[in-house]
């Protein structure tokens, strides 16, 4: 079938201006798949309306239809106890003959035992629900029923019990309130994992720093339990000047002329036995200069 030509009007202002648009038709319809018959009936209708072709005479909107369902649709028609005389009739005629009976109750079991499954979007969630309330004949209490669906069945404990509290919730503004909690729990999650694998700069300099002193810093710990078991009253074991606080020690940042190990002096050198070494020297470290007085 050819495609149906329309006029598109689009305003600017106080100008319209008439814009012809080319509207294809749905693909025939799948009788080897009889369930897809509402999702295809929709697709047609939303093409008759468009096109305008639901404006033309009911005889001429069943021939469209016939034409485009394909073959197949001619053989089924022959088979309807009654030939439909009207397009909404013939609709109907295929409906019943694609779409057995339904139980009610058990089609109504399955909505009201529908729950946001983990990890399942609330996109998806909210597209299943009205999916299996088409079956349900809840006629004009469908958004409403649906509304509470949603909010019973969410995963988002916060977000339900937020939203019962609301005396007036629409099913529109449940929707935007349920997708709104889904993006700032997902964002949310996605700033911590940031954090957590990827550290701010300061922590990363303090890591650079520690591992850069690690050396003197392992040699300061290593000697100073022995030190402090064999030096006693006003002399500081790591320089043998009168003691002082560690923080002010010139020998602090001082390499040892003897085992060449950082935080004390030669003279006060514990690694063997025999004299100490009387020089002192001095080293900078970080431009810190340390010099004995």
């Amino acid at each position: 079938m050819a495609m149906a030509n329309t006029d598109l009007d689009v305003s600017s202002g106080s100008t319209t201006i008439n814009m012809p648009v080319q509207v294809n038709p749905p693909e025939k319809f799948t009788f080897s798949q009889p369930n897809m018959w509402p999702q295809w009936r929709k697709r047609f209708q939303r093409f008759m309306s468009v096109s305008g072709q639901d404006q033309k005479p009911e005889k001429d909107k069943i021939d469209i239809l016939m034409y485009i369902m394909g073959d197949e649709a001619e053989e089924i028609v022959l088979q309807f106890p009654k030939i439909p005389a009207t397009y909404s009739e013939m609709l109907q005629s295929f409906e019943n003959h694609f779409i057995p009976r339904r139980n009610v109750i058990f089609e109504r079991f399955k909505f009201n035992s529908r729950i946001q499954q983990p990890g399942e979007a609330i996109e998806h969630f909210i597209t299943s629900l009205h999916s299996l309330a088409e079956y349900c004949d809840y006629s004009t209490l469908k958004e409403e029923l649906i509304r509470d669906r949603i909010v019973v069945g969410m995963s988002d404990t916060k977000t339900s019990e937020r939203l019962q509290l609301q005396g007036t919730l629409t099913l529109k503004d449940c929707i935007i309130a349920a997708k709104q909690a889904e993006m700032q729990a997902n964002q949310t999650r996605e700033l911590r994992n940031e954090n957590r694998y990827h550290p701010t700069q300061e922590v990363a300099k303090v890591g650079v720093q520690n591992r850069e002193r690690g050396n003197v810093t392992g040699s300061f710990q290593k000697a100073d339990n022995i030190r402090r078991k064999n030096f006693q009253g006003d002399t500081c074991m790591f320089c043998g000047q009168q003691s002082h606080s560690r923080e002010v020690c010139p020998a602090r940042r001082s390499q040892c002329n003897k085992c060449k190990k950082f935080g004390h002096w030669a003279s006060v050198c514990l690694s063997g036995k025999g004299q100490r070494e009387n020089k002192v020297s001095t080293v900078e470290i970080d431009n810190f200069m340390i010099n004995s007085e």
